[in-house]
């Protein structure tokens, strides 16, 4: 039997970690359940299966991987893929600490791994990121001009559409 790849290592790794944090959240949650401290009782019962289901679905795809089964690269993907996703949302929520460490691991197991499909996995989220962004910036912007409050001249309204006009020619020329 041959050794086995180190980015396939790095990779049945970084996913076992995965549901290793997963395992501490589901049992976090299942305590925070019995003690009564969730909404509901009934959503906390239902999001503690949910998160030991998602444990044993993750957990899976570690070992999928560190076998080198076809079937687990696709689900790999996905859970990456929803990893950076997080990293972004935790970023948007004012949790530096949790997204930068987030995005991390997900870049990390980029670099890691000579696929295409991850180069367009993280393609994906860039443009994912971009399109919120843009979706954003025009959204503050009607916001702004249309807000009562808001005392605005032309010289302002001339340099914040300038700037929107420069944001959408960067997306423009991007996409």
């Amino acid at each position: 039997m041959r050794p086995r790849p180190s980015a396939l290592l790095l990779a049945a790794a970084a996913q076992g970690i995965e549901a290793a944090t997963l395992l501490v959240a589901a049992v976090l949650t299942a305590a925070d359940t019995a003690a009564g401290r969730s909404y509901q009782r009934s959503s906390g019962i239902a999001l503690t299966i949910i998160a030991f289901g998602a444990v044993i679905v993750v957990a899976l795809i570690a070992v999928g991987i560190y076998r080198a089964r076809r079937w687990s690269r696709t689900p790999a993907l996905l859970t990456q893929l929803f990893v950076g996703t997080t990293g972004v949302y935790l970023l948007d929520g004012h949790r530096l600490d949790l997204g930068l460490l987030t995005l991390l691991v997900a870049l990390f197991l980029a670099r890691g791994s000579d696929s295409y499909l991850v180069t367009l996995t993280l393609m994906m989220m860039s443009m994912f990121c971009t399109f919120r962004y843009g979706y954003w910036r025009v959204l503050q912007v009607v916001r702004f001009f249309h807000d009562p409050a808001s005392h605005w001249g032309a010289l302002d309204a001339f340099f914040i559409l300038c700037l929107l006009f420069a944001e959408a020619y960067a997306f423009v020329i991007l996409f």
